[in-house]
């Protein structure tokens, strides 16, 4: 089941999807006022096996007041202007090549 996970203008989204992505195998998109994820995904991950950022905002990913359900459409849509994982790759080629 897809949520939007409302978070503020200060919060590092794509770095959060970054983590809920690679570390996590959770799909997740950065929308304009939040996050969309896989809730069922995230919480199938066990909470000590969970990195520490994710832990945190793990009470307000599963709150009603911070979220509202969300679409596969929605994900899709989010997903067609993603340019995360082209990023992700050059990060990761960098460690490796310096």
């Amino acid at each position: 089941m897809y949520i939007k996970y409302f978070t503020s203008d200060l919060f590092n989204k794509k770095e959060f999807v970054k983590l809920l992505r690679y570390t996590m195998n959770v799909e997740s998109a950065v929308v304009d006022d939040g996050i969309i994820l896989d809730v069922d995904a995230f919480n199938g991950v066990s909470k000590a096996l969970m990195p520490h950022w994710a832990f945190i905002n793990s009470k307000f990913i599963n709150s009603k007041l911070h979220t509202r359900p969300a679409s596969k459409e929605e994900f899709k849509a989010a997903m067609k202007s993603d340019t995360i994982n082209s990023e992700w790759v050059k990060e990761q080629e960098a460690k490796v090549c310096g």
